[in-house]
């Protein structure tokens, strides 16, 4: 990762842009990627370009009244930053809804240039309490 226009780093920008889907900030999205930037899923296997991308998170916000994220773990490699988090989705009534996500991203000069999120949209599972964490997490941390 080359840091010579942007001092910011590479989990910076990452929380930064994760934040921002959170909060459904569409201008800070599209700032924190490259005008080339491709977005990938696990689930379609679709590579969406940045415009794409916009659009179908614009699309998601209208839709969903509430997003968090929280139980993020995530570290800085080359070329970018490892990260895992649990998505929460809040419903019209306060219900909650998360799904566990591993992400790849790709940082260059500073900015997001792609994302690899594994994910599976049917494994949200219903979510209690201020701190969730990502269901059978805790049990694995005792095998490990």
């Amino acid at each position: 990762m080359s840091t010579s226009q942007n001092t910011e780093s590479a989990c910076a920008l990452v929380d930064r842009f994760f934040n921002a889907f959170a909060t459904k900030d569409l201008d800070t999205l599209s700032a924190c990627l490259t005008p080339d930037a491709v977005i990938w899923h696990s689930f379609d296997g679709i590579c969406a370009r940045r415009e794409q991308a916009l659009k179908s998170w614009q699309n998601i916000f209208a839709a969903v009244p509430g997003m968090a994220v929280a139980d993020i773990r995530q570290e800085e490699v080359p070329g970018g930053v490892i990260r895992r988090h649990l998505m929460i989705l809040i419903d019209s009534q306060g219900n909650k809804k998360g799904m566990a996500a591993t992400i790849f991203v790709s940082v260059n000069d500073g900015l997001i240039s792609r994302v690899d999120e594994y994910i599976s949209p049917s494994a949200f599972l219903p979510v209690e309490g201020e701190n969730p964490t990502t269901l059978g997490l805790e049990a694995a941390r005792g095998l490990i």
